[in-house]
């Protein structure tokens, strides 16, 4: 095995345990502080350690980032494609989700941006909209890349509730030279458009 498969291996052994473990126990922590017999102070305290194990996630994600791809800017379908369902995969066993994609690379700050907003999407979908089922697409379409992400539950997401959680979303997004939009129509849809001119994909 070379130095760069084994950059990618141990990257992917840490992502599915160490980082997994982290998601795995912001969600409980979200959960207790939702939970009613919770009162307030302790809630909020709760909220701020929450905040805190994602700022860590957040951290530990980029670091395995770089240690996966550190020369490369792009990366190929299959390899994000595999990357996309170690994040969605803790989520499986709670809602039905499907993922499907058509493009042949993606820029690496498109990566790593896709691979942090598709979990907070999802928690923000078992926690406000009571679905049974997530679909998320991601295509090239002539000129742009886009992310759709889709849910079947009671819709009315908005922005301006802090609940969803989207407004940080949308900053990320636009930082990134992309597009949001949110369409309530029997679910959820939520879209991230892409630019492909340039150097942005």
């Amino acid at each position: 095995m070379d130095s760069a498969s084994e950059r990618i291996a141990l990257a992917r052994a840490l992502h599915d345990g160490f980082a997994q473990d982290l998601v795995a126990l912001r969600f409980r922590v979200e959960f207790l502080a939702d939970s009613p017999s919770i009162d307030g102070k302790d809630a909020q305290e709760l909220k701020k350690i929450s905040l805190e194990i994602s700022q860590i996630t957040e951290k530990v994600r980029r670091e395995l980032f770089n240690l996966r791809e550190p020369v490369s800017s792009r990366q190929s379908a299959a390899d994000f494609d595999a990357s996309i369902e170690s994040v969605i995969a803790p989520f499986r066993n709670q809602i039905e989700i499907d993922c499907s994609s058509s493009y042949l690379s993606l820029p690496a700050h498109l990566c790593e941006l896709l691979l942090h907003v598709t979990p907070e999407l999802i928690r923000n979908t078992l926690k406000h909209a009571g679905a049974s089922r997530i679909d998320i697409a991601i295509a090239q379409l002539e000129n742009s890349l886009q992310f759709t992400f889709s849910d079947n539950g009671s819709g009315g997401a908005q922005e301006s509730e802090l609940r969803y959680g989207l407004t940080g979303i949308r900053e990320l997004v636009e930082l990134n030279q992309g597009n949001f939009s949110i369409i309530n129509k029997g679910g959820a849809e939520i879209c991230l458009n892409f630019p492909s001119q340039g150097s942005l994909l």
